[in-house]
C-alpha cells in the first residue's frame, strides 16, 4: 500500500488500468465470447471499439448468437463486416 501521501497518484494510476478502450475478441464458442462481453464491456468507456471474430461464420454459430444476445438489450449494435467479424463502437 502507498504511503498516504502517494494515494491520489496511485489512485488515478489504478483506476486507469481498469479501462479497456478496445478489445478483439476471437474465442469461437458461445460462453468464451460471452463472459469476454461481459467482463470488457463495463470496462469500456464511450468511444471504445469491440472487434469480434468470427460473427460471419456459419462454423461458428455460437460467436453470433453470443454477441446478439449480449447487444439485444444495449444501444450499440454490433455492425458486421465482409471479413466475418463484427465492430461494436460503445456510445
Amino acid at each position: 500500500m502507498p504511503d498516504k501521501w502517494e494515494y491520489p497518484w496511485y489512485a488515478s494510476w489504478d483506476l486507469a488500468f481498469h479501462m479497456v478502450c478496445f478489445a478483439h475478441i476471437d474465442l469461437d464458442l458461445y460462453q468464451g465470447v460471452l463472459d469476454t462481453l461481459a467482463f470488457v464491456y463495463p470496462r469500456m468507456p464511450t468511444g471504445g471499439v469491440i472487434v469480434c471474430d468470427d460473427y460471419g461464420f456459419a462454423s461458428c454459430p455460437g460467436a453470433r448468437r453470443a454477441i446478439e444476445e449480449f447487444f439485444a438489450d444495449k444501444p450499440e449494435k454490433p455492425l458486421a463486416l465482409l471479413t466475418g467479424q463484427a465492430v461494436i463502437h460503445k456510445l
